[in-house]
């Protein structure tokens, strides 16, 4: 790993840019270390009017998918920043998922009413399908690394599983408000309640752990790719990592308070959407840059200055 300062940064990129267009040469085998930046991260508002973000998702292709709570809208922001209202009409969309074959599921709030909530499946001509009906307060929806939707209810605090020939397993009922979901790859799920301000580990033997406490407000909750539980607590604005491996926790970035989801794309940058305010903004701290002797690019990241490795960011 390599450290620069951004003056420094800034003639190396200028140098591999300009190599690229040179001719040809053939080259001795050489590598692509990632080489590290001290400069805050690139802070870009996303041009799209909205109102109470609750959820998003990141595609495989890079477009976003975007629930509003007010006004019962799914959008997807394609990767040239193009919205498009693919759902209205919804009973406050609480949570968010899609499915490989380009069906896209939906948890519905319904204001919290007893027996007003809904599970529903938005396939690919766009038709919305009811799925379970009937549901206390859903507040947010997942998939098992097995295809199976795994939901919760946010009024009764059980979590539920429901798998492709449509059968409904209660997996727990002992977690107080449940507000967000996470799996990991090992059929770990991560459920966070907003009341109690922790966050409890399902493992697969049905064994309940909690594993965070004194936490404000968690709203949201994603798996890194690391294997790190990201942890974004609203009321602060304070994003947590948790390592499942060593059971140790380290802030990751500060946000605006009142942040209420976040999203990972393939390069680790990400993006925030804020319930009050009413934007999206993206984060990045990982770019590339073309490698002048081959097809490969070099990794940059953006790190703090005057820090000793630590990922923290304040916005």
């Amino acid at each position: 790993m390599i450290r620069l300062s951004l003056s420094v940064a800034a003639v190396l990129i200028v140098n591999l840019v300009l190599g690229v267009v040179l001719e040809a040469q053939v080259v001795e085998p050489h590598f692509h270390h990632a080489i590290e930046i001290e400069s805050a991260p690139i802070i870009n508002r996303i041009p799209l009017e909205t109102r109470q973000i609750r959820r998003i998702v990141e595609q495989p292709d890079g477009s976003l998918l975007i629930t509003e709570w007010e006004t019962g809208s799914l959008i997807r922001l394609s990767p040239e920043g193009q919205p498009e209202r693919i759902a209205v009409g919804l009973n406050q969309p609480s949570g968010v998922v899609s499915s490989g074959s380009g069906e896209i599921f939906l948890t519905l709030y319904g204001a919290g009413i007893p027996k007003s909530g809904a599970l529903v499946r938005l396939d690919s001509m766009g038709n919305l399908v009811p799925l379970i009906d009937e549901l206390n307060g859903p507040s947010d929806l997942v998939m098992s690394p097995q295809g199976d939707l795994v939901f919760c209810e946010y009024s009764t605090g059980k979590v539920f599983k429901l798998n492709a020939d449509g059968e409904q397993e209660l997996l727990t009922d002992r977690v107080t408000s449940p507000t967000a979901l996470a799996y990991d790859n090992r059929g770990t799920l991560y459920i966070a309640s907003r009341t109690e301000g922790t966050v409890y580990q399902l493992l697969f033997d049905g064994t309940l752990e909690r594993i965070q406490v004194g936490l404000q407000h968690p709203s949201d909750l994603f798996v890194h790719r690391s294997g790190l539980l990201i942890i974004l607590n609203s009321q602060t604005g304070r994003i947590m990592a948790w390592n499942p491996e060593t059971g140790k926790t380290q802030s990751y970035a500060r946000v605006p308070a009142e942040t209420t989801c976040l999203a990972f794309d393939e390069d680790d940058n990400f993006v925030i959407g804020h319930w009050n305010y009413n934007f999206l903004m993206r984060i990045t701290r990982h770019l590339s840059v073309p490698c002048p002797h081959c097809e490969e690019r070099i990794p940059l990241n953006l790190v703090p200055p005057a820090t000793t490795g630590s990922p923290d960011t304040s916005l």
